[in-house]
């Protein structure tokens, strides 16, 4: 037994432990009743054996700190000012500040009372702040234990793979490197790979107010600025874009390369595609830094037992906990179906808290809305909903259960909810619920208000916020309190474990909360849980592309049969086909699978599958920078298409400009022969027509609304009946999967095909391959709205302002000038649109002001 195991089993310090969690937890939860007498605590033991505790940096020996620091904090009159100053100190000696400030602003401690604490205390507490303490070229930082080994291992060049709890503070510390670098370096060449659209936007964001208005930060893998331009310097995509980027161009070197979230290298097929492009970068400069982050795993070190370069891969598990985190099961009272018990786990053991009662017996569905209505407080609640539509129920109960309308919402949500209306549809039952402090959230909710809620939960406008699996992929959500039941990873997968305490990571705001609450619901059904979270634990990453190709006989099946036909992949998984793409693209670059940089296959055997690929590729007459520009589509099925086209006639098949009269026809038809030859998802019959039509109006910049109540007019000369809630998310969803994902996918490999049938023949056609991954990403059709949606617009209001304009093909630099000059006051725009430019136009003034060319997205 080692010496923080000796301090945590002494008997009172354990009984001082679990009577803090208990005692804290009944005062926060007022509305809980009951509950058996708790001894108070010894707070001069408690804080002795936490003081003899800070020197370690063990999770358990930094939450029992954390834990006796906040209580003693929160205890009013149960401890006095200089018991509470001790408490302060013990957060000094931590590093963190965060929550000392909080404390001061809270008014539950007297900051100034530090200068008259006890000597011996202050000079330990002002040592270890020393120790704490970073000089960057142009700020000095007081950091956590976690931040400081960072701070400290990321001056090595080389590889490092970081693995901390949610609250750590990794955010802050790799935006103050990425300064760090750039300040020493202005030359040098940064990318941060945030794993979706969502954080993309708010990773920029950060950066933009940490790097100053001189750095451009470019977020599309599309260049929409002038020639004169200032060539960005930091890069911020998701796995997908820096592909594009990285096939676009060549000459292309980044010198850091940032991962975050880097468990999901051991996800489907976007991992797969992940570990391609990490390896291309590290291939074009093996001497760059390389960071991977991820939340709570057990073997970081496996991500940088690859690594290029000189300098060996290195690791840190940080155990640093800045926020106290309460696990709390609740469960019906037996014969009282309004009553429900409260348990929270805390160091291995449960102890009761008290019961709640709720205005009726709730069914399985209402459980989570009425407990988190009963437990909620002033707000700061996440009910986690397995799925849109149990996301919106959860958000409809809640806003029935409190009650009548009032007069009393704020502007901002007013706001909020006439965005709703305007860019989404007028019955979206989400411009209501918003009026009253709820809303949901889900993945194919359109980014630029999925951003509006997330700021107006922030800021404790929205108190209840019902959410999916979305929150799981990195979004910055902390909350107060988080409301779980017989949780799934989309609407049937069990959640897992690791998955499990990386939405837990979010309990608890550090800076605004001391703790956060895990409410798990129904804990004692085993049908409900299958296995009840009980102790945070770590758990491992794995890396699909390595467990691919060290057991890769689905792979040389895949080849041996020839891969998918006619669009039908019963046989063969997505993995299998995205791992054949990546290596035939490493083959192509003239690497055989054991030189992949950064991926360690040496236990493999892979030779008969790199000869395999080569006889592939012997074999495919598509150019072969083609198949390398095409991730995740089967080279075999490029030249199944290539074979099907090679005596049409091009001009007829090539994808028009989608605001052509004939542009429906040649969409329809083109999916038609995507399904049959590269195995699209496009379906047949009325569903494929329904797809063409969708990315039709999408590309030429239609509402929402607009297209929303086309499909509900449709329904209705058809005797159909319109169901709103469930046709918005029909039609949110096929936005997203399909014009934003799926269809930029084949129809640019499509239309590359074509293209390249078109040079070998000598002949020419227009080539649309770039245009149209840029016009369904983006949902607009001209260069103008591009750059306005380039430089921070939402898609609503760049096609409002750019039907203002004739210039159709205005680069991002010309944009700026617009918007700077023209009077937008006088124009008959909508309000969220005229708040949106003024937003945008005070931050180029700001830029300008300080002697910056403004930048842009």
């Amino acid at each position: 037994m080692n010496f923080v195991e000796e301090v945590l089993s002494l008997p009172g310090f354990r009984k001082s432990l679990t009577s803090a969690a208990v005692l804290t937890l009944r005062q926060e939860l007022g509305m809980v009743t009951g509950g058996p007498h708790v001894e108070p605590v010894d707070w001069n033991f408690a804080l002795m054996c936490a003081s003899a505790l800070t020197a370690y940096e063990e999770e358990a020996a930094n939450e029992a700190v954390l834990r006796v620091a906040q209580s003693c904090l929160l205890a009013g009159n149960m401890a006095t000012a200089e018991q509470k100053t001790a408490a302060v100190l013990l957060l000094e000696r931590e590093g963190n500040v965060r929550a000392k400030e909080l404390a001061g602003a809270k008014g539950i401690a007297d900051l100034t009372a530090l200068d008259s604490a006890p000597l011996d205390l202050r000079l330990d507490a002002g040592a270890r702040v020393s120790q704490l303490t970073v000089d960057s070229s142009d700020d000095s930082f007081v950091l956590n234990t976690f931040q400081k080994e960072f701070w400290d291992k990321a001056q090595e060049p080389g590889w490092l793979s970081i693995s901390a709890p949610t609250s750590a503070g990794k955010s802050f510390i790799v935006r103050t490197w990425i300064k760090e670098r750039h300040t020493r370096n202005p030359d040098i060449k940064i990318v941060y790979l945030a794993p979706t659209r969502a954080l993309i936007e708010e990773v920029s964001t950060g950066l933009r107010a940490e790097l100053g208005p001189s750095v451009t930060i470019q977020t599309l893998p599309w260049n929409l600025q002038s020639a004169t331009s200032t060539m960005p310097s930091v890069f911020v995509f998701t796995q997908e874009r820096l592909h594009i980027h990285l096939t676009s161009n060549s000459d292309f070197i980044p010198d850091f390369l940032f991962v975050d979230e880097a468990q999901n290298l051991g996800s489907n097929s976007r991992g797969i595609l992940l570990s391609q492009v990490i390896s291309e970068c590290a291939s074009r400069n093996p001497a760059a830094q390389v960071i991977f982050a991820s939340p709570l795993s057990e073997n970081p070190e496996i991500l940088v037992e690859s690594a290029t370069g000189s300098v060996p891969g290195r690791h840190i598990i940080g155990e640093s906990v800045t926020v106290t985190q309460n696990l709390i099961y609740v469960n019906q009272v037996p014969r009282k179906g309004k009553q429900y018990l409260l348990r929270t786990r805390y160091r291995g053991q449960e102890h009761d808290l008290g019961t709640v009662e709720l205005p009726d017996v709730p069914s399985a569905g209402q459980k989570l809305p009425y407990l988190a209505h009963a437990l909620g407080g002033d707000g700061g609640n996440l009910i986690y909903a397995n799925g849109p539509a149990e996301a919106e129920s959860f958000a409809r109960q809640i806003y029935g259960l409190l009650g009548p309308a009032t007069d009393s919402s704020s502007d901002e949500l007013a706001d909020l909810s006439e965005f709703i209306r305007e860019t989404i549809h007028e019955k979206y039952l989400l411009a209501s619920y918003v009026l009253r402090g709820v809303a949901f959230h889900y993945g194919d909710i359109p980014l630029s208000l999925k951003l509006r809620i997330e700021e107006q939960f922030k800021k404790g406008n929205i108190k209840y916020l019902a959410c999916t699996s979305t929150l799981l992929e990195g979004v910055n959500l902390p909350c107060r309190n988080i409301f779980v039941r017989n949780p799934k990873k989309g609407v049937s997968n069990d959640m897992s474990t690791a998955d499990f305490w990386n939405l837990a990571g979010r309990a608890g705001r550090w800076g605004t909360e001391f703790q956060g609450n895990i409410f798990c619901v129904d804990t004692d059904k085993p049908n409900v849980w299958k296995s009840v979270p009980t102790d945070r634990v770590r758990m491992p990453i794995s890396v699909t592309a390595k467990s691919m190709l060290e057991a890769p006989s689905a792979v040389i099946e895949y080849i041996e049969d020839g891969g998918p036909k006619t669009g039908k992949r019963t046989k063969f998984s997505q993995e299998t086909e995205s791992t054949l793409s990546f290596i035939t693209s490493e083959a192509i670059r003239g690497r055989s699978i054991r030189q992949i940089p950064g991926l360690d296959t040496s236990a493999s055997d892979t030779g008969d599958l790199d000869t395999l690929v080569a006889h592939m590729l012997e074999n495919i007459s598509v150019d072969h920078e083609v198949v390398a520009r095409h991730f995740g589509v089967s080279p075999l099925s490029m030249e199944r298409l290539r074979k099907a086209i090679e005596s049409a006639d091009l001009a007829s098949i090539q994808l028009v400009d989608p605001r052509a009269d004939d542009a429906f026809e040649s969409y329809r038809d083109a999916l038609a022969v995507i399904d049959e030859h590269l195995g699209g998802p496009f379906g047949n019959g009325d569903y494929r027509l329904s797809v063409a039509n969708l990315l039709i109006h999408w590309m030429r910049g239609r509402p929402l609304r607009t297209i929303i109540e086309g499909r509900a007019k449709y329904q209705r000369d058809r005797k159909m009946e319109v169901n709103y809630p469930t046709l918005i998310r029909t039609v949110l969803g096929q936005v997203e999967k399909i014009a934003r994902f799926e269809a930029p996918k084949y129809l640019s490999c499509y239309s590359d095909i074509v293209g390249s049938e078109a040079a070998r023949r000598g002949t020419d056609v227009p080539d649309l391959m770039d245009d149209i991954r840029l016009m369904l990403e983006l949902g607009v059709t001209r260069r103008t709205e591009m750059s306005l949606i380039a430089n921070g617009l939402s898609r609503g209001s760049a096609v409002q302002i750019g039907q203002l304009f004739q210039q159709h093909d205005l680069d991002e630099a010309a944009v700026l000038g617009l918007l700077l000059s023209h009077d937008f006051e006088v124009e008959n725009l909508p309000a969220f649109v005229h708040k949106e430019v003024r937003s945008l136009v005070e931050r180029l003034t700001v830029s300008m002001s300080q002697g910056s060319t403004p930048p842009a997205g």
